[in-house]
């Protein structure tokens, strides 16, 4: 056996059979029968078609047969999973559709598995120690939005939310109102100092992550004009809370033009230095952050929005990479890949790809490109529901999560593992080390 599998404790172990398994759920049912067997103790005990009351797994998948004759069924991803005891209990919802019926016909059981392990290799020799749980339990697969717009009062509710939806943590991006000043880059709270430059504040998110710390955290947005970045980014890095800075550097045209000057080149210089990602928002402009990339190599630069056009922005519609018939703008984002600094936040893609009907299939070929170009490694998932009025949480989370395109490493690193990676966010640990996505 592997030394590595040996070092891991009963919990570490059984969560990964779990997740290795649910990659390879088979959907006929002979296929099913065999796959269960290598999986289940015929005592474990769930509760699916039974109701409430459980049942032991040798009589379900007796059961089983005649749903499966009638039924074409397809099981969902594990949404939560605890061990303890010796025992995982893990939750997952079925789709059931009448044979021959169309999609309007299907139905989705929720499933509750109370189960201890056959005699499989990698939990066989488990050595009984557990991991705590908490009150929420473990996740399987931890679920981290990494950008919420978050305000005063909205702390209680958005974690009613989370904890409904099965979102571990967000990182919020704290904004109020727009264009005090009637200046195009300045988003409250915060203030206009002296000089003209505008300093973001953020006392709702920097609350809620004092109160809540595995799950808020905060990234800042920061004028690259404020007279003060040689003592203000450190100053944000020594925070705890603080995994990221943020900054919108074409959001007009006087700004773009700076920009492709180098107008950043003093803050991403500050940011390298303490080991801070970027956060760069350029719709339809992503070309002029090559340079960037190739200047501060040791920067980890995250492309916000997928880095397309979006409509109704006070710039115009993009001049670097409109594209001309034959390629996509995406196309010019998806260049970018070659440099190992930088990532990209899978976020407002049903409208940069015209595709705002849940489950938004017009999204899914833009994302097996951008993970090809990418890797999963390199990409995180945001919901910002915040702000796409007319979309819900529970659907740009589940367009992800239950994509059937999308291979279980690639759910796991997209929807959590980049951004945990990326942000030094690992829940109870504190400030950690800085790792870039290359």
């Amino acid at each position: 056996m592997d030394k590595s599998v040996m070092t891991k404790s009963f919990s570490e172990r059984a969560k990964d059979r779990l997740y290795e398994a649910w990659d390879a759920w088979k959907p006929g049912y002979a296929d099913w029968v065999a796959w269960s067997n290598e999986l289940y103790h015929p005592d474990a005990e769930m509760i699916a078609m039974s109701g409430d009351a459980p049942e032991v797994f040798s009589a379900y998948q007796s059961k089983m047969k005649g749903f499966r004759d009638a039924y074409d069924m397809e099981m969902g991803v594990i949404e939560r999973c605890i061990v303890a005891d010796g025992v995982t209990a893990h939750t997952y919802r079925m789709s059931m559709t009448p044979k021959g019926a169309g999609p309007e016909a299907t139905v989705v059981i929720p499933v509750t598995e109370f189960n201890h392990f056959a005699d499989a290799p990698r939990v066989r020799q488990a050595d009984g120690r557990q991991a705590g749980t908490g009150d929420r339990g473990v996740s399987v697969m931890r679920i981290i939005d990494s950008q919420l717009h978050l305000g005063p009062g909205q702390i209680d509710t958005t974690l009613a939310s989370m904890d409904a939806l099965g979102i571990d943590s967000v990182l919020v991006d704290e904004f109020w109102a727009r264009h005090p000043y009637g200046h195009p880059d300045f988003f409250e709270p915060g203030r206009r100092l002296p000089g003209g430059a505008w300093r973001s504040a953020f006392p709702t998110a920097e609350t809620a992550a004092l109160l809540h710390e595995d799950r808020f955290a905060t990234v800042v947005r920061v004028d690259p004009d404020d007279d003060g970045l040689s003592w203000l980014v450190p100053a944000l890095a020594a925070e705890p809370h603080v995994k990221a800075l943020r900054v919108l550097p074409t959001w007009s045209e006087g700004a773009a033009r700076a920009f492709a000057e180098g107008s950043c080149d003093r803050l991403f210089g500050l940011a390298a230095d303490v080991g801070l990602p970027v956060f760069v928002y350029t719709p339809g402009r992503t070309a002029l952050l090559r340079g960037y990339l190739r200047r501060f190599p040791a920067l980890t630069v995250v492309i916000d929005h997928c880095g397309m056009p979006q409509p109704g922005l006070p710039v115009p519609s993009p001049s670097a990479e409109p594209g001309d018939g034959r390629t996509h703008p995406f196309d010019a984002v998806l260049s970018l890949a070659e440099h190992g600094n930088v990532a990209l936040k899978w976020s407002h893609e049903q409208v940069v790809f015209g595709s705002e009907q849940y489950p938004f299939l017009g999204t899914r070929p833009h994302l097996r490109r951008a993970l090809d170009a990418f890797g999963a490694e390199r990409i995180m998932w945001a919901g910002d529901h915040t702000a796409l009025p007319g979309l819900r949480w529970s659907e740009v989370l589940h367009a992800v999560r239950d994509n059937p395109e999308l291979g279980a490493a690639e759910r796991h690193a997209v929807l959590g593992g980049t951004a945990e990676r990326i942000l030094r966010w690992t829940p109870g640990a504190g400030a950690a080390d800085g790792v870039d996505p290359a």
